[in-house]
């Protein structure tokens, strides 16, 4: 009797271990799996990774399998995965314009894109989003409808922002200053969770919101964060505009610090000129950025130092270069800086000046294990002479 009824149990068991399983994936070509899509009216979702793509490798270990997850999916959707680099993947990839990597794509049975995520995520918002991706009202293609028809509600300029920034849209920025328009008070718990979140323009009021509100974003964001969105919004933006000239640099620089912008806008053009190879400029700007602040570190004072020593004969600039190669061993001796002085003095025709620091450079390269053998050939030079 017990072992009839350890058995009837086991049998209950079985159905509820046989549908807890995940996605469960197509395996036909891409226009068989669009034809079964289109059939059964659904759309299909296709995860697009790479075998070299970590968060890929995480989702299909810790997001696929879930049971839930494939209860949503299997049933609202034909799920396929296909490597972006064999076979199919690459004519897909060019298709629907992967960039990154995972990319999760939601198309519908005539191939049309209809929503696009990219990154990681974990099952609960994995979840949101096969809730969202074939819901007209929220997904991209809807909201794509509403706003070129003239839509510019806020909720649907909030949703779009949404959108756009989950599926790396560079339109999410246009849109999330056009939701900001819409707002009054830029310093509700909302709105500042917006801002931090989607504004990327640095002209834009949104972001001289978060500038001049630094110490209140903080509070929730950690100074840190705030500085960290600052420095990537400028830097991103200034990599995706190379047709800015250095008063368009400044500008943002100021903007986005008011303390220290100058300076920064300062630094920026003498190595935006050393990178040109603009030599006439960087002098004017090497000297201009030095003149007017204090230098930070040895680093960058031996650098402009030896960039004059190979770029300039002239002996007021290698005399200016001299002065700047002396600061940097004041603030920190080492056995570069060292050498720039020889190399320095050398050309200015100091011969004993140039052999002592020669002498005292190699010291400290033996000292600090560097290769001194050019340091020593010129001292060699200078000894025969």
């Amino acid at each position: 009797m017990r072992i009839q009824k350890l058995f009837f149990c086991l049998v209950m068991l079985l159905p509820l271990g046989a549908t807890a399983q995940g996605i469960q994936f197509e395996t036909g070509t891409w226009s068989e799996i669009l034809a079964k899509a289109k059939a059964s009216n659904k759309l299909v979702f296709l995860d697009a990774y790479t075998t070299w793509c970590g968060p890929c490798k995480l989702m299909s270990k810790n997001t696929f399998p879930d049971p839930a997850v494939g209860a949503l999916y299997n049933e609202r959707y034909v799920n396929a995965k296909i490597d972006m680099e064999k076979g199919e993947g690459p004519s897909l990839l060019a298709k629907y314009g992967v960039e990154y990597f995972p990319t999760l794509l939601f198309i519908d049975g005539n191939g049309e894109l209809v929503h696009k995520a990219v990154g990681y995520y974990q099952t609960p918002d994995f979840l949101e989003l096969g809730k969202k991706a074939d819901n007209p009202k929220v997904n991209l293609r809807g909201l794509k409808q509403l706003y070129n028809e003239g839509d510019r509600k806020p909720e649907t300029l909030l949703a779009y922002t949404q959108a756009t920034s989950a599926a790396f849209d560079p339109i999410s920025g246009q849109i999330a200053n056009e939701y900001m328009k819409t707002q009054k008070d830029f310093g509700t718990e909302e709105n500042m969770e917006f801002i931090y979140n989607f504004v990327n323009d640095p002209y834009s009021d949104g972001f001289k919101y978060f500038v001049w509100n630094q110490e209140k974003f903080a509070q929730t964001y950690t100074e840190e964060l705030v500085a960290t969105k600052i420095e990537n919004t400028i830097s991103e933006y200034v990599s995706k505009h190379p047709e800015l000239t250095l008063t368009d640099i400044r500008t943002l620089f100021v903007g986005a610090y008011p303390k220290e912008g100058e300076r920064m806008a300062g630094y920026y053009a003498m190595n935006y000129y050393a990178q040109h190879e603009d030599y006439a400029n960087y002098a004017n700007a090497t000297i201009a950025y030095f003149d007017t602040y204090p230098a930070e570190t040895p680093e960058e004072l031996n650098e402009a130092a030896w960039n004059f020593y190979v770029h300039y004969n002239d002996n007021f600039l290698l005399e200016k270069a001299l002065e700047w190669a002396k600061q940097s061993v004041r603030l920190g001796e080492a056995y570069y800086n060292r050498d720039t002085l020889a190399a320095l003095f050398a050309k200015l025709g100091r011969k004993n000046e140039a052999i002592a620091h020669a002498q005292r450079a190699i010291e400290l390269a033996k000292a600090e294990g560097e290769d001194y053998s050019s340091t020593q050939k010129m001292l060699d030079e200078l000894t025969k002479r």
